[in-house]
């Protein structure tokens, strides 16, 4: 039998990206109203104050802030609907990540 842990991709990501922060403390992410949708606990968000961060409803904004922290040498992961990245987002990834 295998050791393979059968996750929601949410969970995955959030313990990955725990994991991360740990290890790195230039790691940070950028959530565009998606915290509790991750599954991003208190303890999760009091851990790492001040490497969390939540824009609201605004994914262009997520794509803006997290390109501004990457070129500050961060390492950033933003995380948000697929629906949404995919087209409120087209704009801000051609001009300020691309």
């Amino acid at each position: 039998m295998s050791d393979l842990r059968m996750e929601s991709t949410r969970v995955a990501f959030l313990e990955t990206l725990t994991e991360r922060m740990e290890a790195d403390r230039k790691t940070v992410v950028v959530f565009a109203d998606s915290v509790k949708v991750f599954r991003a606990t208190a303890e999760f968000l009091q851990k790492f104050t001040g490497r969390v961060f939540d824009v609201g409803i605004a994914e262009q904004n997520m794509v803006a802030t997290a390109a501004g922290l990457a070129a500050c040498g961060l390492t950033v992961f933003a995380a948000t609907y697929a629906g949404f990245i995919t087209m409120r987002a087209c704009e801000q990834v051609r001009t300020c990540v691309g």
